[in-house]
Parts: C-alpha cells; sequence; structure tokens
C-alpha cells in the first residue's frame, strides 16, 4: 500500500496522487492521463498546490504543506510520471509526513531503505539527515 496525497488548490482543483518515490526536495507519482490538464492554470503555469493527507476517507484532513510541479514525463500512452517539489521547508513537510503516518509509510520506508533519506525521531523533534 502507498501513501495516497491529494493535490488541492484555490481554484477548487483537486488530484488524488500516490506518493511512489521521496526525496529530500519532493517526490513523483504517476498519474492518469486525464489529470494532466488540471495540473496548469490558464495562462499554461504549473498551478501551486497544497498537499493534503485524507486519513479516514473524508473524516480528518491534515493539510502537510506547499508545493509544485517540477516537471512531467509520459512512460505510456496514458500514464505519466509528475515530479512535484516542496515549495517551502522541506525538511517540515517530510517531518508532517512522517508524523502523520506514524513513521510507517511505504515511502518513508522506501526512502530511508534506499539511503536518501534518514528521518531520525530524537527528543520528540524529528531530524532529516541526507545521504549521498
Amino acid at each position: 500500500m502507498k501513501t495516497e496525497l491529494k493535490l488541492k488548490d484555490d481554484s477548487g482543483v483537486e488530484i488524488n496522487v500516490d506518493l511512489d518515490d521521496l526525496t529530500p526536495m519532493g517526490f513523483q507519482s504517476t498519474i492518469a492521463e486525464s489529470s494532466l490538464m488540471k495540473l496548469r492554470d490558464d495562462s499554461g503555469r504549473y498551478r501551486q498546490f497544497t498537499l493534503v493527507v485524507d486519513m479516514e476517507k473524508g473524516r480528518l484532513v491534515e493539510t502537510i504543506g506547499q508545493c509544485r510541479i517540477h516537471s512531467i514525463r509520459r512512460i505510456c500512452a496514458d500514464k505519466s510520471v509528475i515530479c512535484v517539489r516542496f515549495d517551502s521547508n522541506p525538511l517540515s513537510v517530510i517531518e508532517r509526513l512522517s508524523e502523520v503516518s506514524n513513521g510507517y509509510s511505504p515511502a518513508l520506508r522506501q526512502a530511508w531503505c534506499s539511503s536518501s533519506i534518514l528521518i531520525v525521531k530524537w527528543r520528540d523533534k524529528t531530524v532529516l539527515l541526507s545521504c549521498s
């Protein structure tokens, strides 16, 4: 099971995404071709989104932070991979993801196992270590 996020903007656009690959700067997600038009505003620029986690299917919604679409790569006829970058402090966004998922998110485990990110809880604080 993947970590599910919602990308929301002020105009009411909502896109559900799975957190496929988490990095210190953002994440990647595979989306359907039908959702690509929702990523741009009327002038053709990528929208700024609010990251939201739907904790209990509509009963509890947790706002994680702000993000922007960095790039889009088509992988087949009806799917693309979006690269999303966190707008504000990436540590605070990853810390919020860790809190919301109680540290057991598959994406967070994958990032830890691949040695790209290490999240450490120490004295009620979350510390992010980037390993390259």
